[in-house]
């Protein structure tokens, strides 16, 4: 019986040491860590009320991107699918945030962030977006193309210009107290539409 015993452990040991390599095999992609690092660098990472296990350096993912604060992974832990950082005092213009392919829900309201939404419309698998009480300008994107969007919450942004064409998916749209004019072709084609936002805005112009 010993010998068969010896087997079963050295395959329970196998099977646990081949696990471990995988856990520690997990990262991100380098364009999600870049990604992430330029939010850092871009909008004063080092000045945010909670950075925790962030850092704006490095070459490439380490495998603990997971574990920054306001990031959440899949399962398998290789992509980010949300970044949580409302009221955490980032500040500066978002960089390009294309890199996230794989997020599902973006929440960065009440900050100060300026500039404008770059990259938004490579996020295909975003559901949510909430980045009002910001000083953001110009216009918003194109967000039409983002066919899993349903709920969207842009309001007191700072942002002007044509309200813009919405996904077919969208839910729930928040645009109130911005600067943005009238669009009818905007809201046509919106079957789940249940709740839409969009006062004190300029749509007398």
């Amino acid at each position: 019986m010993r010998p068969v015993v010896r087997w079963c452990h050295r395959v329970v040991l196998f099977g646990f040491l081949l696990g471990l390599c995988a856990e520690a095999s997990a990262a991100i992609s380098q364009a999600e860590w870049q990604t992430l690092v330029n939010i850092y660098n871009a909008t004063g990472g080092a000045s945010w009320v909670d950075n925790t296990n962030w850092s704006g350096a490095g070459t490439g993912p380490s495998g603990n991107e997971c574990t920054w604060f306001g990031v959440t992974c899949n399962p398998a832990g290789d992509a980010v699918t949300q970044l949580i950082m409302y009221n955490n005092n980032m500040s500066g213009p978002l960089p390009d945030l294309s890199g996230l392919s794989k997020i599902t829900e973006i929440q960065i309201s009440g900050n100060q962030l300026t500039g404008s939404l770059i990259g938004l419309s490579a996020l295909t698998h975003l559901t949510s977006l909430t980045a009002g009480y910001n000083a953001f300008s110009g216009a918003i994107p194109d967000l039409s193309v983002l066919s899993s969007l349903h709920d969207m919450d842009l309001q007191q942004a700072g942002f002007s210009g044509s309200l813009p064409k919405l996904p077919a998916s969208v839910v729930s749209v928040a645009l109130n107290s911005n600067a943005l004019t009238w669009n009818i072709l905007s809201i046509e084609g919106l079957p789940n539409l249940q709740t839409f936002g969009v006062s004190n805005n300029h749509f007398d112009q």
